[in-house]
């Protein structure tokens, strides 16, 4: 193993694929210097060999399934997840949006049942849930889209139920309040995250890595602000209506629907 990861290291590890960065009170010139002294030793060749084979070989986004049954533990945790679009994808910032527009809740948060999203309401108002965290992970070539959610054993399908009818129901219709509910949370976690210099230099590392430079927070707000319903309900049609899932699940998961059962539940037959 340690070979392994050893030999992942040397190939993937190269200069071309490392960005230094600095935040605060940096002099350029100086870190300049530091930076030649740490890493002069990287490899200087690129990964070309392997970008090619990955891309004659490429990987295909399957629906799968896998479930750990521990009856031992008190409650179920279920994750499910549909292909994104990647960072330079254009359907991205709007993916951003609906991620927000869905939102998270815990239990022993003070919103309740009142919670601004329709989502987390609707999983709030079942005695059985826990907590509901949606996430989108999002990578240079693809991303993964979806909820994390905890339950009661007995409760899993209706709380899968409720959260995979309301993403559904974002592909239709999706009201302008809880649209602009959306993106002020989004343009404030946004700043959040930009709190200290340690979360600044890691936000510009990976728009360095992902946009080749550094995104103005101006024009991320711009982007946000452009985006309007219809566009977010293109692309919750676009990466979640019909579509297969990756679904994961641990404890006494033996009330989860099969594969199946949730599969049928990403679209809506209309006449």
């Amino acid at each position: 193993m340690h070979l392994i990861a050893a030999q992942y290291i040397k190939t993937h590890y190269t200069a071309p694929r490392c960005v230094l960065v600095g935040a605060g009170a940096i002099d350029h010139d100086e870190l300049c210097e530091l930076g030649m002294k740490a890493f002069a030793a990287l490899p200087t060749e690129s990964v070309d060999a392997v970008a090619k084979e990955i891309e004659q070989n490429p990987s295909h986004f399957t629906g799968s399934e896998v479930r750990n049954r521990e009856d031992d533990m008190p409650l179920a945790h279920v994750a499910f997840a549909f292909e994104g679009p990647p960072w330079s994808s254009g359907d991205s910032i709007p993916m951003m949006v609906l991620h927000a527009l869905l939102g998270s809740w815990d239990r022993s948060s003070m919103a309740g049942s009142s919670v601004m999203s329709r989502m987390c309401a609707r999983a709030a108002g079942l005695k059985g849930t826990h907590k509901v965290s949606t996430f989108n992970t999002v990578y240079s070539d693809t991303s993964l889209f979806g909820v994390y959610y905890i339950a009661e054993p007995k409760d899993i399908d209706d709380v899968q139920w409720a959260l995979q009818y309301e993403i559904t129901r974002c592909c239709f219709e999706i009201e302008d309040d809880q649209l602009e509910r959306a993106k002020t949370t989004l343009k404030t976690n946004l700043l959040l995250s930009l709190d200290d210099t340690s979360q600044i230099a890691e936000d510009i590392g990976r728009q360095m890595l992902c946009y080749g430079r550094r995104v103005p927070i101006a024009e991320m707000f711009s982007r946000i602000d452009a985006v309007d319903a219809n566009t977010v309900m293109a692309v919750a049609m676009e990466y979640t209506f019909d579509r297969e899932m990756a679904v994961s699940s641990m404890g006494p998961v033996g009330y989860l629907p099969d594969y199946n059962w949730m599969r049928r539940r990403n679209y809506w037959t209309r006449f």
